[in-house]
This record gives structure tokens, sequence and C-alpha cells, in this order.
């Protein structure tokens, strides 16, 4: 069973980033993650996770992480882009510019069935 999670680290949270992904064990996707898909120095090897559900719906369904940024970019939260000397180092990130609580309340919904256009985040 995979789980929707939420985390930041200290330089993200400077920044107003969290990450949003999905695993089946979270502790330790996040820790490879430092070695892969950081967006920050993965040196500090900090986090903070600020959410985990079950990636079911009320109906019994599993979604991935891919679908919850898919709903954030409808609502207007693009992906965080990684630029190194204004170059563009990565393009497709799980990083967000958004309130972790818009999130929690986006997946909340989710899991119960309501769509994209159901769903008012920024209220």
């Amino acid at each position: 069973m995979k789980y929707i999670y939420i985390y930041e680290t200290p330089e993200s949270k400077q920044e107003g980033l969290i990450k949003i992904g999905d695993a089946e064990n979270v502790e330790k996707r996040i820790n490879e993650q430092f070695n892969t898909a950081a967006a920050f120095d993965a040196s500090k090897m900090q986090y903070n996770l600020l959410y985990q559900t079950k990636a079911i719906k009320d109906d019994g369904a599993e979604f991935r992480d891919h679908q919850i940024h898919d709903f954030l970019i409808k609502k207007g939260y693009p992906k965080h882009k990684i630029y190194s000397d204004n170059l563009l180092v990565k393009n497709d990130t799980e990083w967000f510019k958004v309130d972790v609580d818009k999130v929690i309340n986006l997946v909340e919904k989710f899991k119960k069935g309501f769509s994209p256009e159901q769903i008012d985040i920024d209220r």
C-alpha cells in the first residue's frame, strides 16, 4: 500500500516549498531522495514530515502523487523548477510553492471523490 506524504527541509521552508510524493515506505523514500532528487542541499539530511495518509480513496481506489500534482497545477500551483546560474537544471520536480494546509485539504477531498472543479483549495 502506498502513502501520500508531504515534507519540507529547512531550506525549502525558507523558500515556501513543500515536497509531495508517494511511497510504500515513506521514511525510506525520503532518505533516498536526499541522494537523488532533492531540490536543495542534500548534505543537511534534515526534513520535517508534515503529512502522511494512505493513498486510497473512500471507494477503495488507489491513487498516486502525480494525480495530486495535476490537481495543483490545474489550481494554478506549478511545479517548482530548479536553476543553477540561470540555467534550468530540472523542469519537472515534485516541489510546490503552496501552503501545506491547502494540499491536505485537496488530498482529503480527493479521497472522498471530489473532482478538481469541486475543490476550492484557496478558501
